[in-house]
Protein backbone atom coordinates (compact mmCIF):
# COMPACT_ATOMS: atom_id res chain seq x y z
CA UNK A 1 0.00 0.00 0.00
CA UNK A 2 2.87 2.44 1.07
CA UNK A 3 4.62 1.47 -2.46
CA UNK A 4 1.23 2.32 -4.47
CA UNK A 5 1.24 5.66 -2.38
CA UNK A 6 4.86 6.67 -3.21
CA UNK A 7 4.02 5.88 -7.25
CA UNK A 8 0.98 8.18 -7.26
CA UNK A 9 2.91 10.81 -5.73
CA UNK A 10 5.47 10.48 -7.96
CA UNK A 11 3.46 10.43 -10.93
CA UNK A 12 1.54 13.64 -9.50
CA UNK A 13 4.80 15.45 -9.22
CA UNK A 14 5.91 14.54 -12.62
CA UNK A 15 2.85 15.73 -14.03
CA UNK A 16 3.16 18.69 -11.78
CA UNK A 17 6.87 19.72 -13.07
CA UNK A 18 5.31 18.83 -16.77
CA UNK A 19 2.69 21.91 -16.10
CA UNK A 20 5.20 24.24 -14.60
CA UNK A 21 8.02 23.77 -17.65
CA UNK A 22 5.10 24.86 -19.86
CA UNK A 23 3.51 27.67 -17.50
CA UNK A 24 5.31 30.78 -17.62
CA UNK A 25 3.80 32.27 -14.78
CA UNK A 26 4.35 28.94 -13.03
CA UNK A 27 7.86 29.35 -13.78
CA UNK A 28 8.62 32.90 -12.01
CA UNK A 29 7.06 30.76 -9.16
CA UNK A 30 9.52 27.92 -9.02
CA UNK A 31 12.66 30.28 -8.98
CA UNK A 32 11.18 32.45 -6.57
CA UNK A 33 10.51 29.12 -4.74
CA UNK A 34 14.02 27.69 -5.49
CA UNK A 35 15.41 30.94 -4.69
CA UNK A 36 14.12 31.04 -1.39
CA UNK A 37 14.47 27.29 -0.09
CA UNK A 38 18.22 27.49 -1.83
CA UNK A 39 18.87 30.65 0.89
CA UNK A 40 17.62 28.37 3.70
CA UNK A 41 19.67 25.31 2.72
CA UNK A 42 22.77 28.00 1.74
CA UNK A 43 24.79 28.30 4.95
CA UNK A 44 24.39 24.59 5.85
CA UNK A 45 25.11 22.70 2.63
CA UNK A 46 26.06 24.74 -0.50
CA UNK A 47 28.68 26.59 -1.74
CA UNK A 48 28.48 29.67 -2.96
CA UNK A 49 29.93 28.19 -6.50
CA UNK A 50 27.19 25.52 -6.38
CA UNK A 51 24.50 28.11 -6.03
CA UNK A 52 24.86 30.63 -8.64
CA UNK A 53 25.51 27.76 -10.87
CA UNK A 54 21.92 26.71 -10.11
CA UNK A 55 20.48 29.84 -9.96
CA UNK A 56 21.94 30.18 -13.68
CA UNK A 57 20.64 27.12 -15.10
CA UNK A 58 17.34 28.96 -14.39
CA UNK A 59 17.73 31.95 -15.30
CA UNK A 60 19.21 30.54 -18.63
CA UNK A 61 16.07 28.87 -18.85
CA UNK A 62 13.77 32.01 -18.43
CA UNK A 63 15.31 34.08 -20.67
CA UNK A 64 13.66 37.05 -22.71
CA UNK A 65 10.75 35.59 -20.93
CA UNK A 66 9.55 39.57 -19.57
CA UNK A 67 9.34 41.99 -16.63
CA UNK A 68 8.50 39.61 -14.16
CA UNK A 69 11.99 37.85 -13.98
CA UNK A 70 12.95 41.11 -12.44
CA UNK A 71 11.46 41.01 -9.25
CA UNK A 72 12.86 37.49 -9.21
CA UNK A 73 16.47 38.87 -9.86
CA UNK A 74 15.59 41.86 -7.65
CA UNK A 75 14.83 39.28 -4.41
CA UNK A 76 18.08 37.33 -5.15
CA UNK A 77 20.44 40.65 -4.83
CA UNK A 78 19.42 39.67 -1.04
CA UNK A 79 21.91 36.99 -1.08
CA UNK A 80 25.46 37.72 -0.86
CA UNK A 81 27.43 37.54 -3.97
CA UNK A 82 24.12 37.56 -5.85
CA UNK A 83 24.51 41.05 -7.22
CA UNK A 84 27.05 40.03 -10.22
CA UNK A 85 24.86 37.13 -11.30
CA UNK A 86 21.89 39.25 -11.35
CA UNK A 87 23.84 41.97 -13.34
CA UNK A 88 24.66 39.39 -15.94
CA UNK A 89 21.23 37.88 -16.06
CA UNK A 90 19.53 41.36 -16.46
CA UNK A 91 20.64 42.04 -19.88
CA UNK A 92 19.51 38.85 -21.64
CA UNK A 93 16.60 37.97 -19.73
CA UNK A 94 14.60 41.36 -19.43
CA UNK A 95 12.87 42.50 -22.22
CA UNK A 96 11.76 46.12 -20.84
CA UNK A 97 14.70 48.68 -20.67
CA UNK A 98 12.91 50.48 -17.09
CA UNK A 99 13.40 47.27 -15.41
CA UNK A 100 16.68 45.98 -16.97
CA UNK A 101 17.87 49.51 -15.52
CA UNK A 102 16.84 49.03 -12.15
CA UNK A 103 18.14 45.75 -11.57
CA UNK A 104 21.28 46.68 -13.49
CA UNK A 105 21.48 50.00 -10.89
CA UNK A 106 20.80 48.05 -7.92
CA UNK A 107 23.16 45.28 -8.76
CA UNK A 108 26.31 47.57 -9.02
CA UNK A 109 24.76 49.73 -5.92
CA UNK A 110 25.46 46.19 -3.91
CA UNK A 111 28.74 45.84 -5.18
CA UNK A 112 30.47 49.62 -5.30
CA UNK A 113 28.56 50.86 -2.28
CA UNK A 114 27.11 47.93 0.19
CA UNK A 115 30.27 45.33 -0.33
CA UNK A 116 32.61 48.36 -0.91
CA UNK A 117 34.54 46.25 -3.75
CA UNK A 118 35.60 48.82 -5.52
CA UNK A 119 36.17 46.63 -8.70
CA UNK A 120 34.69 48.41 -11.71
CA UNK A 121 35.98 46.34 -13.98
CA UNK A 122 34.04 43.05 -12.57
CA UNK A 123 30.92 45.35 -13.48
CA UNK A 124 32.09 46.43 -17.09
CA UNK A 125 32.63 42.40 -17.74
CA UNK A 126 29.38 41.42 -16.84
CA UNK A 127 26.94 43.91 -18.41
CA UNK A 128 25.46 43.13 -21.22
CA UNK A 129 22.77 45.10 -23.17
CA UNK A 130 21.29 44.24 -26.12
CA UNK A 131 22.33 45.99 -29.15
CA UNK A 132 19.60 47.43 -30.23
CA UNK A 133 18.09 48.48 -27.35
CA UNK A 134 21.06 50.71 -25.96
CA UNK A 135 19.85 54.09 -26.96
CA UNK A 136 16.57 52.94 -25.03
CA UNK A 137 18.56 51.73 -22.41
CA UNK A 138 20.48 55.27 -21.84
CA UNK A 139 17.57 56.99 -22.26
CA UNK A 140 15.74 54.80 -19.37
CA UNK A 141 19.23 55.31 -17.05
CA UNK A 142 19.05 58.99 -17.46
CA UNK A 143 15.47 59.36 -16.52
CA UNK A 144 15.70 57.46 -13.18
CA UNK A 145 18.80 58.91 -12.44
CA UNK A 146 21.15 55.25 -12.96
CA UNK A 147 23.91 56.88 -13.29
CA UNK A 148 26.20 54.29 -11.93
CA UNK A 149 25.16 51.95 -14.92
CA UNK A 150 25.92 54.54 -17.45
CA UNK A 151 29.48 54.54 -15.96
CA UNK A 152 29.47 50.86 -16.28
CA UNK A 153 28.09 51.57 -20.09
CA UNK A 154 31.07 53.99 -20.57
CA UNK A 155 33.62 52.14 -19.12
CA UNK A 156 32.80 49.34 -21.57
CA UNK A 157 33.08 51.89 -24.71
CA UNK A 158 36.37 52.84 -23.37
CA UNK A 159 37.49 49.26 -23.14
CA UNK A 160 36.41 48.45 -26.22
CA UNK A 161 38.58 51.70 -27.86
CA UNK A 162 41.85 49.81 -29.67
CA UNK A 163 43.16 53.54 -29.05
CA UNK A 164 42.00 57.27 -28.29
CA UNK A 165 41.92 59.04 -30.98
CA UNK A 166 40.82 63.01 -31.04
CA UNK A 167 37.74 62.10 -32.64
CA UNK A 168 36.86 59.40 -30.45
CA UNK A 169 38.10 60.86 -27.70
CA UNK A 170 35.79 64.10 -27.80
CA UNK A 171 32.77 62.14 -28.93
CA UNK A 172 33.45 59.86 -25.57
CA UNK A 173 33.42 63.00 -23.33
CA UNK A 174 30.36 64.77 -24.93
CA UNK A 175 28.44 62.07 -24.19
CA UNK A 176 29.10 62.11 -20.85
CA UNK A 177 28.86 66.06 -20.73
CA UNK A 178 25.63 65.21 -22.19
CA UNK A 179 24.64 63.02 -19.37
CA UNK A 180 25.49 65.59 -17.26
CA UNK A 181 23.48 68.08 -18.55
CA UNK A 182 20.75 65.67 -18.46
CA UNK A 183 20.49 64.07 -15.26
CA UNK A 184 17.84 64.57 -12.93
CA UNK A 185 18.88 65.37 -9.67
CA UNK A 186 16.87 63.26 -7.38
CA UNK A 187 16.13 64.64 -3.35
CA UNK A 188 17.80 61.29 -1.83
CA UNK A 189 21.75 62.36 -0.82
CA UNK A 190 22.24 58.79 -2.99
CA UNK A 191 21.46 60.08 -5.65
CA UNK A 192 22.93 63.65 -5.33
CA UNK A 193 26.38 61.63 -4.14
CA UNK A 194 25.86 59.81 -7.79
CA UNK A 195 25.85 62.94 -9.54
CA UNK A 196 29.12 64.38 -7.32
CA UNK A 197 30.90 61.32 -8.54
CA UNK A 198 30.02 61.83 -11.91
CA UNK A 199 31.72 65.04 -12.22
CA UNK A 200 34.33 63.70 -10.73
CA UNK A 201 34.69 61.10 -12.93
CA UNK A 202 34.37 63.85 -15.93
CA UNK A 203 37.24 66.46 -14.31
CA UNK A 204 39.43 63.13 -14.27
CA UNK A 205 38.71 61.60 -17.76
CA UNK A 206 39.61 65.54 -19.15
CA UNK A 207 42.73 65.36 -17.24
CA UNK A 208 44.19 61.99 -17.24
CA UNK A 209 43.17 59.16 -20.39
CA UNK A 210 42.70 62.69 -22.61
CA UNK A 211 45.70 64.78 -21.00
CA UNK A 212 47.75 64.11 -24.52
CA UNK A 213 45.21 63.59 -26.56
CA UNK A 214 42.80 66.41 -27.09
CA UNK A 215 43.90 69.60 -27.48
CA UNK A 216 43.50 72.46 -24.44
CA UNK A 217 41.46 74.51 -25.83
CA UNK A 218 38.49 71.55 -26.03
CA UNK A 219 39.56 70.54 -22.80
CA UNK A 220 39.28 73.91 -21.52
CA UNK A 221 35.81 74.28 -23.21
CA UNK A 222 34.17 70.90 -21.84
CA UNK A 223 35.58 71.83 -18.16
CA UNK A 224 34.33 75.45 -18.38
CA UNK A 225 30.62 73.48 -18.77
CA UNK A 226 31.03 71.55 -16.13
CA UNK A 227 32.20 74.20 -13.78
CA UNK A 228 28.72 76.19 -14.72
CA UNK A 229 26.69 73.44 -14.51
CA UNK A 230 27.78 72.47 -10.90
CA UNK A 231 27.19 76.41 -9.90
CA UNK A 232 24.52 76.06 -10.96
CA UNK A 233 23.39 73.23 -8.97
CA UNK A 234 25.25 74.86 -6.65
CA UNK A 235 23.12 77.80 -6.10
CA UNK A 236 19.62 76.58 -7.05
CA UNK A 237 16.77 77.40 -4.55
CA UNK A 238 13.43 76.59 -4.12
CA UNK A 239 11.75 79.89 -5.25
CA UNK A 240 7.88 80.14 -5.14
CA UNK A 241 6.40 82.64 -7.34
CA UNK A 242 5.62 85.99 -4.84
CA UNK A 243 9.31 85.33 -3.37
CA UNK A 244 10.93 85.30 -6.98
CA UNK A 245 9.01 88.60 -7.65
CA UNK A 246 10.42 90.55 -4.91
CA UNK A 247 14.18 89.03 -5.13
CA UNK A 248 14.37 86.75 -2.46
CA UNK A 249 15.91 83.51 -2.36
CA UNK A 250 13.70 80.94 -0.83
CA UNK A 251 15.25 77.19 0.81
CA UNK A 252 18.23 75.32 -0.50
CA UNK A 253 16.65 72.72 -3.10
CA UNK A 254 18.73 70.05 -1.77
CA UNK A 255 20.95 68.44 0.39
CA UNK A 256 23.47 71.08 1.87
CA UNK A 257 26.23 68.83 1.26
CA UNK A 258 25.67 68.53 -1.99
CA UNK A 259 25.17 72.44 -2.36
CA UNK A 260 28.45 73.26 -0.83
CA UNK A 261 30.32 70.60 -2.61
CA UNK A 262 29.00 71.80 -5.75
CA UNK A 263 29.90 75.39 -5.22
CA UNK A 264 33.36 74.26 -3.90
CA UNK A 265 33.85 72.21 -7.11
CA UNK A 266 32.61 74.88 -9.16
CA UNK A 267 34.70 77.66 -7.87
CA UNK A 268 37.96 75.01 -8.21
CA UNK A 269 37.54 74.67 -11.96
CA UNK A 270 36.41 78.04 -12.54
CA UNK A 271 39.91 79.23 -11.23
CA UNK A 272 41.32 76.77 -13.63
CA UNK A 273 39.70 77.51 -17.13
CA UNK A 274 39.56 81.45 -16.53
CA UNK A 275 38.66 83.36 -20.06
CA UNK A 276 41.66 85.02 -21.43
CA UNK A 277 44.26 82.61 -20.32
CA UNK A 278 45.82 78.82 -20.66
CA UNK A 279 44.26 75.88 -18.78
CA UNK A 280 45.89 75.31 -15.51
CA UNK A 281 47.44 72.63 -15.86
CA UNK A 282 49.93 73.63 -12.98
CA UNK A 283 50.54 75.93 -10.91
CA UNK A 284 52.91 77.27 -13.09
CA UNK A 285 50.46 79.31 -15.12
CA UNK A 286 49.27 82.47 -13.69
CA UNK A 287 46.31 82.32 -11.04
CA UNK A 288 44.05 85.01 -10.99
CA UNK A 289 40.47 85.39 -8.88
CA UNK A 290 37.79 87.03 -11.43
CA UNK A 291 34.76 89.25 -9.54
CA UNK A 292 32.38 86.60 -10.60
CA UNK A 293 34.71 83.99 -8.93
CA UNK A 294 34.62 86.16 -5.97
CA UNK A 295 30.67 86.55 -6.02
CA UNK A 296 30.57 82.14 -6.27
CA UNK A 297 33.34 82.15 -3.66
CA UNK A 298 31.15 84.29 -1.20
CA UNK A 299 28.24 82.87 -1.88
CA UNK A 300 29.92 79.74 -0.55
CA UNK A 301 31.10 81.49 2.66
CA UNK A 302 27.88 82.92 3.23
CA UNK A 303 26.12 79.47 2.56
CA UNK A 304 28.38 77.89 5.17
CA UNK A 305 27.35 80.44 8.08
CA UNK A 306 23.96 79.97 7.64
CA UNK A 307 21.76 78.00 9.46
CA UNK A 308 21.32 75.37 7.15
CA UNK A 309 24.85 74.05 7.20
CA UNK A 310 24.86 74.25 11.24
CA UNK A 311 25.80 70.40 11.22
CA UNK A 312 28.68 70.51 8.89
CA UNK A 313 30.53 72.61 11.53
CA UNK A 314 33.89 73.03 10.50
CA UNK A 315 34.28 70.09 8.03
CA UNK A 316 34.42 72.45 5.27
CA UNK A 317 37.30 74.85 5.94
CA UNK A 318 39.63 72.40 4.26
CA UNK A 319 37.96 72.24 1.06
CA UNK A 320 37.29 75.87 0.90
CA UNK A 321 40.66 76.82 0.97
CA UNK A 322 41.55 74.22 -0.98
CA UNK A 323 39.49 75.76 -3.95
CA UNK A 324 40.75 78.98 -3.66
CA UNK A 325 44.61 78.14 -3.02
CA UNK A 326 46.61 79.53 -6.28
CA UNK A 327 49.12 76.93 -5.48
CA UNK A 328 46.74 74.17 -6.42
CA UNK A 329 45.84 73.19 -10.20
CA UNK A 330 44.18 70.88 -12.18
CA UNK A 331 47.44 68.41 -11.22
CA UNK A 332 45.89 68.33 -7.71
CA UNK A 333 42.04 67.48 -9.29
CA UNK A 334 42.10 63.70 -7.42
CA UNK A 335 43.39 65.56 -3.97
CA UNK A 336 40.79 67.85 -4.28
CA UNK A 337 37.66 65.32 -4.65
CA UNK A 338 39.55 62.95 -2.28
CA UNK A 339 39.28 66.57 0.46
CA UNK A 340 35.72 66.73 -0.92
CA UNK A 341 34.26 63.14 -0.55
CA UNK A 342 35.88 62.78 2.76
CA UNK A 343 34.72 66.34 4.30
CA UNK A 344 31.06 66.31 2.83
CA UNK A 345 30.59 62.69 2.86
CA UNK A 346 32.69 61.07 5.37
CA UNK A 347 30.83 57.50 5.85
CA UNK A 348 30.67 57.15 2.00
CA UNK A 349 34.03 55.53 1.47
CA UNK A 350 32.35 53.88 -2.26
CA UNK A 351 32.88 57.84 -3.62
CA UNK A 352 36.72 57.25 -3.47
CA UNK A 353 37.15 54.49 -5.38
CA UNK A 354 37.52 55.43 -9.07
CA UNK A 355 35.46 53.89 -11.68
CA UNK A 356 37.68 55.30 -14.68
CA UNK A 357 41.11 55.04 -15.31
Amino acid sequence: MNLMRAEASQKRQEMKMRHIETNKGELYARIERYLFSEYILHNATSTMDEYKKKIDVLVKKAEAIGTPLGKVLWSFLAFRGGELACLAACGRALASVHVMSQVAEKSIEKWIIEERKGVWDALALRLQVPELSGDEFEAACLEQGKLLTLQVLFLQQLRRAPVLTESLSLALLTKLMNWMQRARVGRSALAQMKLLFLAAEVTNFVCKPLAEVLPSTLKKQMLRQLCDLLLELGHARRNNGIMKAIGLGGSLQYGVEFHVSCLAAGVFLRLQTRNGAPLRVDDRIPFKMTRTTEKHLKSLETMLQSKDAFQLGRRADALVDFARDPRRSLADQDEFFVTLFSSMYPAQGWLLAKCLP
